[in-house]
């Protein structure tokens, strides 16, 4: 056992990073040259095609991507996916790759090149990376309502008018968890009369409910997924702390992914939700705290046996 863990958790050389480096700055750069060329010669005056080609231009660099970082087995407990339909995602964030294997579960449903994902602004302005991902389709906020919620609908729309099915991940924690949000999660929790998390951050609800709002019928389904790391104990890091951890050391973080180090196995507890009743609920906030309350107590069980409960 000691031998599979090892080489399933290599140590990172600085060769080994440099080398990582050197391979994904080939692929992101000759998938971004492929994208323009396609957002060149078809955005203009067709964006069915574009939609077209730009996802199977992201399904290819996830693929590339994928073969050259570390990769970890993905375990999926709980309820049946259709692949087929268009649906929401929900998931904790605990670092900053979480966005990675997300999309690594996509992977397992063939669903890599049509996921969709909201990321914070400041991802754009990474030179090519972050115009790729724009290329991609994907949702950019600042994380201000106000200038948010017309950016948001007008993205879901063009999504729709698109025609095609697609999976559009929400972290609706809004950022990763560490102690100083959690304090402030916690208090405003407590001014608001909303239960209290300790593994999660309050989850936000206005970007959610304008989402379904906006696709309307056309999506029936919301997937909780609750992800758990193997290794993880519940710690939350602190502000310095960043990405790090002092006890979960294996967790992993950007820093290790481009150093070849990646987790064993990474685990998915999906939970199917009817997106009508969620928007018929009568009371939207009680309902998306219910379904962190349901979340946290999976991770709680993940904790205890570093697994989910198995799928019925």
């Amino acid at each position: 056992m000691e031998k599979k863990e090892k080489e399933n958790h290599p140590e990172g050389s600085l060769f080994q990073s440099v080398l990582i480096c050197v391979q994904l700055f080939f692929i992101v750069n000759f998938t971004f040259i492929c994208q323009l060329s396609v957002w060149i010669t078809f955005a203009w005056w067709n964006r069915s095609l574009n939609t077209r080609y730009q996802t199977n231009l992201q399904s290819l660099f996830f693929h590339l991507a994928e073969r050259i970082v570390s990769s970890s087995e993905i375990v999926i407990t709980g309820d049946p996916v259709d692949q087929e339909d268009t649906a929401i995602l929900l998931c904790n964030h605990q670092i900053d790759v979480d966005w990675w294997y997300v999309w690594a579960f996509a992977k397992k449903y063939n669903k890599h090149g049509n996921l969709k994902i909201a990321l914070k602004k400041e991802l754009f302005y990474i030179p090519v990376f972050g115009w790729g991902i724009y290329l991609f389709d994907f949702l950019f906020l600042s994380r201000k309502w106000e200038k948010d919620e017309m950016v948001l609908k007008q993205k879901v729309k063009a999504w729709c008018a698109d025609g095609k099915a697609f999976w559009y991940l929400i972290f609706p924690e809004g950022t990763t968890i560490q102690t100083e949000a959690l304090e402030k999660s916690q208090q405003f929790a407590k001014e608001q009369k909303r239960p209290h998390f300790d593994l999660l951050l309050l989850p936000r609800t206005k970007g959610l409910k304008s989402s379904l709002e906006t696709l309307g019928s056309r999506v029936d389904t919301v997937y909780d997924l609750t992800m758990g790391y193997q290794g993880y104990s519940g710690e939350i890091p602190t502000v310095e702390q960043m990405y790090t951890r002092a006890i979960d050391k294996d967790i992993p973080s950007f820093q290790t992914l481009i150093s070849g180090v990646a987790p064993e196995k990474v685990h998915f507890h999906v939970t199917k939700y009817s997106a009508k009743e969620a928007l018929e609920s009568g009371d939207f906030t009680a309902w998306i705290d219910n379904v962190f309350v349901k979340k946290q107590e999976l991770l709680r069980y993940f904790i205890k046996h570093q697994c989910f409960p198995p799928s019925n």
